[in-house]
């Protein structure tokens, strides 16, 4: 007799990602709950089957209640961005998104122990040490000392194993596809010739589609407890592509000239200098532990 499916609850649904882990979970025929701002502004959500909570992620005590039965939650919760991020900056975003973890944890906390459901918690690649040749996996230690968007995510995982709660950690590359950044401002300067890329380009950017990130994600939390708990989860398509390879194939595509680049210093100066850290890391994510559990990407490459 195969094994029930579990009960998702997705943090942050109506996102760019999470609307895409809702609508993959639900064709898998799983029962979703979705947290959301604004019930009325996500009705492709309803429409796909699942049941919206509306509330606010950082004040979980408010719904809690309807969270609680859940097997399986998902905190896809993203904090808001400026286009220019530096040192001060993401001190400021690191320490809400800490307090808003806490806040998450001490409501998961009034669950009975028997009942708690597994938390998987999503972060960036920027948070792991690559090793000598560049490359990061299931197995890498954090960074000791953070760049990018690690600066978030390394303090987030301490704040969650500290807890003792039952949690599983997803580590997710540079998210492409239809919608959020890519439509709005990537591919329209790509097709008008304005992209510029910082330095050489030559930096290998580990990518993932949107739909293979949902779908690694409701992989995940179709496995058994024990398998997930305490690790690590790497989600990229280990392509080892370049921004250079990946903008030049999006401008052919467009009837674009190539990308152009501009200096570090310049683009440290329009964009701050960690998402300056975080755009040029030169990192090959392997993706090995993943597909051991049986998932296979749809986009590869």
């Amino acid at each position: 007799m195969s094994e029930p499916m579990p009960l998702l609850f997705i943090l942050g649904a109506s996102g760019f990602i999470g609307k895409q882990v809702v609508q993959e979970a639900r064709r898998r025929g799983l029962a979703v709950k979705a947290l959301v701002r604004d019930c009325a502004r996500v009705g492709e959500l309803a429409a796909a089957g699942a049941h919206l909570i509306q509330g606010d992620a950082g004040r979980p005590a408010e719904w809690i209640g309807e969270a609680a039965q859940s097997d399986v939650w998902i905190d896809l919760v993203q904090p808001r961005l400026p286009h220019r991020i530096g040192r001060k900056a993401i001190r400021k975003i690191a320490a809400a998104r800490i307090a808003s973890t806490e806040r998450l944890l001490d409501s998961l906390a009034t669950i009975p122990a028997a009942d708690r459901p597994l938390l998987i918690s999503v972060s960036g690649l920027d948070d792991f040490a690559p090793d000598a040749a560049g490359r990061v996996h299931d197995q890498s230690p954090l960074r000791s000392e953070p760049i990018g968007f690690g600066h978030i995510g390394i303090p987030v995982r301490r704040v969650i194993e500290q807890s003792g709660c039952a949690a599983a950690f997803a580590y997710l590359g540079t998210v492409y596809g239809p919608g959020k950044t890519f439509a709005a401002r990537v591919f329209p300067q790509i097709a008008a010739g304005r992209f510029r890329m910082p330095g050489s380009g030559d930096y290998r950017m580990p990518l993932v589609h949107v739909e293979d990130a949902a779908r690694a994600l409701v992989h995940l939390a179709t496995l058994p407890r024990d398998l997930l708990a305490g690790r690590s989860f790497v989600i990229a398509d280990g392509s080892n592509a370049t921004l250079s390879q990946f903008a030049g194939w999006a401008a052919r595509l467009s009837g674009a000239p190539p990308p152009r680049t501009i200096p570090m210093w310049l683009a440290r100066l329009v964009l701050g200098s960690v998402l300056c850290e975080t755009l040029t890391r030169d990192i090959h994510a392997d993706p090995s532990g993943l597909i051991a559990l049986g998932f296979q990407f749809r986009y590869p490459s």
